[in-house]
């Protein structure tokens, strides 16, 4: 039986430093049918003619230059561009994690008719250093129509919820019309949300497969000055599509979290910047004015979200911490959050620093 093709997709912007590090890591795969497109997203530095170098020398790269437009629409360019039966995301300034990383993807693909297929990934910095990896255990342990199954998979650990460090099966993404957004942030959770709507078969693969860079100059760790706006924009797109397909009772949990846990990313913000408590909780106050926002916190208050969940360790903590909110609490909320995350932030720099350069 001939090993299917699988087209592997790299939207590239303001990351000559780390492609070549990134594409050699797709070229030492031991897997044979590995089709690049690298998608030149109107870089302005050194990136588009590093693309062109990087086309000429190796016969399965090929590029493909536009003007800017965000790393969604990056995507979309790619997949409109390509035909394989496989696609896979990997952004610029990443890696695949070892030569088997697309190997056990696909394998697991075809063994199982999957049309997504996930797997474990690892942070590393700049140094080399890496973290412990983050494998998908959840999917062994949770069915995938369980309120457990999305919420471990799109929030407390987030493997559901990237668009790297998995692959998917073209047909099924034709199948539904699913592209990736144009939002200026957070682009692959909406993507990923409207896949499970849609109900895929999800595989999972127990090893890490992704490097994940944590670069702080990277979109992820700006300040962003539009986030209310952005956040609640994804997520009442969501509710709406949730209304348009009939859906709300079944997956409103989605949209309640991604409110719920909004509110830290949006809190954090304000300190990491040293705008501190007091802009914090100004920031919470619009935020709370929105309706989604408002409507999804009360029923995680009222333990509607959780009900039928396993873990009571969350459905207890945040009842309590979405009631606090809904008596408009919010300078206790920041401080007891705001020390929270600190620890957990903590705690994972020392992986980092225990771990050291294991690449």
């Amino acid at each position: 039986m001939e090993n299917p093709w699988i087209d592997i997709i790299i939207p590239v912007y303001k990351t000559e430093k780390y492609l070549n590090a990134c594409l050699q890591s797709v070229l030492d795969q031991d897997y044979p049918c590995i089709h690049v497109l690298l998608v030149d997203d109107g870089s302005p530095d050194q990136c588009p003619a590093l693309c062109d170098a990087l086309a000429a020398n190796y016969e399965n790269v090929d590029v493909l230059h536009k003007e800017n437009s965000g790393l969604g629409l990056s995507r979309n360019t790619g997949f409109d561009a390509t035909s394989n039966p496989y696609i896979m995301f990997i952004d610029s300034d990443d890696m695949l994690d070892g030569k088997s990383a697309v190997s056990s993807l696909i394998q697991k693909a075809e063994t199982e008719k999957a049309d997504i297929v996930v797997g474990g990934f690892t942070r590393m910095q700049d140094d080399g250093s890496c973290s412990t990896p983050s494998l998908p255990e959840f999917g062994f342990t949770n069915t995938p129509d369980s309120k457990d199954f999305r919420f471990n998979g799109f929030y407390l650990y987030g493997h559901l919820s990237y668009a790297w460090g998995k692959i998917y099966r073209r047909s099924f993404l034709v199948k539904y019309q699913i592209y990736s957004h144009a939002y200026p942030f957070t682009q692959d959770k909406p993507f990923n949300f409207e896949c499970y709507i849609n109900k895929p078969v999800y595989a999972f693969v127990n090893q890490s497969i992704y490097l994940y860079r944590v670069n702080t100059q990277s979109v992820t760790f700006k300040y962003k000055k539009n986030y209310i706006q952005v956040w609640n924009k994804i997520g009442s797109d969501f509710y709406h599509l949730l209304e348009e397909k009939n859906l709300v009772n079944e997956y409103q949990d989605l949209a309640a979290w991604h409110y719920f846990l909004g509110t830290n990313f949006m809190m954090m913000q304000e300190y990491n910047t040293g705008k501190g408590h007091k802009e914090a909780v100004n920031a919470l106050k619009r935020y709370f004015t929105l309706p989604l926002a408002k409507k999804s916190i009360r029923l995680l208050a009222e333990g509607t979200i959780q009900k039928n969940m396993k873990d009571r360790k969350w459905t207890l903590e945040s009842k309590l911490a979405a009631g606090i909110l809904c008596h408009h609490w919010y300078g206790l909320y920041v401080s007891v959050m705001h020390k929270y995350i600190r620890r957990r932030e903590k705690k994972k720099n020392e992986q980092f620093s225990r771990i050291g350069g294991e690449l």
